[in-house]
């Protein structure tokens, strides 16, 4: 194992379960969201979680801060930082199906966080406006911060083989079973839900191009 702990930074609904389930099945300790005091970025929970825990995972929606992040990188410098990711509007839809699902199918209530800037139950061009956005700043400054690391990792979870090029990376052999990181179809929530995400795909599309929101990665917009 050439490292110490490894950090997946990237959003929800980019195989956050998946490498949380991964890893503890191969007999790691991973911290995984709101239960392991991952969201809100409380900085003494978070790295509490970080020093007991060989992976973490999912930061919950207002995501990991950059000072915070900063924080991580000086205090392991052995650490493996992972920016896991996705095309663009496959993100964007999976967060909307995964918000419709929850608090319309299974009637949870939102957990929203007190900082939070936007609200995850509404399903519009402006939150998919403040989704884009949150994310390609998030990745331009992980950019800079890691920019000539040997200890960041682009990893696009779509990938043919994304898993044992992982393995390779980490020179651990991780034993998994095949899933989808795209748990859910669009027939699986509410159809009012299902209309207003092909809505707004469309207005995303017009606004920013197919190129850019079939990207994995950040532009300059």
């Amino acid at each position: 194992m050439f490292f110490k702990k490894i950090l997946f930074i990237g959003f929800q609904k980019t195989g956050t379960s998946m490498f949380r389930d991964i890893f503890r099945a191969n007999g790691f300790t991973a911290a995984h969201g709101r239960s392991a005091g991952l969201c809100g970025n409380n900085s003494e929970m978070i790295l509490n979680a970080v020093h007991n825990h060989f992976i973490c995972s999912d930061w919950c929606e207002n995501h990991l801060s950059i000072d915070i992040l900063k924080k991580i990188k000086n205090k392991y410098p052995d650490a493996l930082f992972v920016l896991n990711t996705r095309p663009m509007w496959d993100w964007i839809e999976s967060r909307f199906k995964h918000y419709d699902w929850w608090f319309n199918i299974k009637n949870r209530k939102p957990q929203l966080l007190q900082n939070s800037y936007f609200d995850p139950t509404l399903i519009s061009a402006k939150n998919a406006d403040i989704f884009f956005k949150q994310r390609n700043d998030f990745y331009a400054q992980c950019f800079e911060i890691f920019k000539d690391s040997k200890n960041f990792l682009i990893f696009d979870i779509t990938q043919p083989n994304s898993i044992q090029y992982l393995s390779n990376k980490i020179g651990f052999n991780l034993q998994y079973e095949d899933r989808s990181y795209n748990k859910r179809t669009l027939n699986e929530i509410t159809k009012g839900g299902k209309y207003k995400i092909l809505d707004v795909k469309q207005k995303m599309f017009n606004k920013y191009g197919e190129h850019i929101m079939s990207s994995a990665f950040h532009y300059d917009i």
